[in-house]
């Protein structure tokens, strides 16, 4: 699916959902993603795949931390997998960190979602 230059694709894995999202996460590609995030985050948790996200502006960054803290209101949590460290740390000193759960695995996403919901 394409609008805006962001491409996704979708997958459901032992009950929860896995977005593979490909291009930047952007002020332009932001109400593409808030769509896609928080209606599928009314009734599953969600992984969220980085790998293959060049490059997250502050818009970016602000849409993320809505998205975790939105899922979060609704007892369903967002993870991240795959973001590059230098967001991490961007993330780190905005004092965002506590609302995502950072992974490696889409498995190790699952079994974290086990264990915080």
């Amino acid at each position: 699916m394409i609008n805006e230059g962001l491409k996704y694709n979708l997958e459901e894995i032992e009950g929860s959902k896995v977005l593979h999202i490909h291009g930047s996460i952007s002020s332009l590609t932001r109400p593409q993603l808030e769509r896609v995030v928080e209606e599928i985050t009314q009734k599953s948790n969600i992984i969220l795949n980085l790998s293959r996200v060049p490059s997250v502006t502050s818009s970016g960054l602000n849409v993320l931390a809505d998205l975790g803290s939105s899922a979060k209101k609704k007892g369903k949590r967002v993870l991240i997998m795959g973001m590059k460290p230098e967001f991490i740390k961007i993330i780190e000193q905005m004092d965002m960190y506590e609302l995502f759960i950072f992974v490696e695995t889409v498995e190790e996403g699952l079994l974290k979602i086990r264990h915080y919901t």
